[in-house]
């Protein structure tokens, strides 16, 4: 079986039980790329990918697969099916040959349910205020994508749905929202979901209006304001502090804070 590493823990970090299922690299092996000619299975973010060099540059194929028994199993078939391209001359640079189990997994997630699997890696360390903005993008999903498959996404679908979009919301919430849709694509492209990301131009599309600069009072209304004030049965005691106001431009706070 190929050499099996976790590509995000430290070689004291690994646990010492799991090597009943396969071979860990050393702390040195680690450290250096894949040896010429060899494929290293890796976990990455407990799934599993693989790595090795060909020709002067370095590879990574990711599998999709959670880390267990049968699935280092199967990465050691694709292993051994990449080393034997490499020896035969018969290596595919595009990884495509390799890529057969993913391309089911491609084909059936749907746009609702990627996002739903995005929102679910993130749910720990969002706040639920930020929760509904994820819970808001698969309503949009459902009633635009239906049961669509991500992976039939195609930038024109992409611009549809963000023109559609800003019929739904202001700009500056729909470029928030484009730009939390590819981020979640991209996740789909390291989790082995999909192929490409469709959205990665969307929200730069959108320009909010600039915010415009606040209006001031002229001499006129200030005036108008401060009479009113004062002529008030009940809130002419508020007189002095709205005309202090009127002529410092001093805050409400601080001027509450003044003693």
């Amino acid at each position: 079986m190929a050499r099996v590493s976790d590509a995000t823990k430290k070689p004291d970090e690994i646990n010492p039980g799991s090597r009943s299922l396969s071979q860990f690299v050393s702390q040195s092996q680690q450290k250096k790329k894949a040896a010429k000619g060899t494929v290293v299975v890796q976990i990455f973010k407990e799934r599993l990918r693989l790595l090795w060099s060909y020709a002067g540059k370095r590879y990574f194929l990711y599998l999709g697969l959670p880390d267990s028994k049968t699935n280092r199993i199967v990465a050691d078939q694709k292993a051994r099916q990449i080393e034997g391209g490499m020896a035969t001359g018969n290596f595919d640079p595009t990884l495509k040959k390799y890529k057969f189990e993913a391309v089911s997994r491609r084909s059936q997630i749907s746009a609702v349910a990627l996002f739903e699997q995005f929102t679910g890696s993130k749910a720990k360390y969002l706040a639920t205020p930020t929760l509904a903005k994820y819970a808001a993008i698969v309503g949009y999903f459902k009633q635009c994508f239906g049961d669509n498959p991500a992976s039939a996404i195609a930038e024109v679908d992409a611009e549809a749905f963000t023109d559609w979009l800003l019929t739904q919301i202001e700009p500056i919430t729909a470029k928030d929202r484009l730009a939390l849709i590819k981020a979640c694509w991209q996740w789909g492209i390291e989790q082995d979901l999909i192929e490409s990301n469709p959205w990665k131009e969307m929200s730069k599309r959108i320009k909010p209006a600039p915010k415009q600069p606040p209006k001031p009072f002229s001499r006129e209304e200030m005036g108008a304001i401060v009479h009113a004030f004062r002529s008030d049965r009940y809130y002419h005691h508020y007189a002095d502090y709205v005309e202090f106001l009127f002529g410092t431009g001093c805050r409400t706070g601080e001027a509450i804070g003044l003693k």
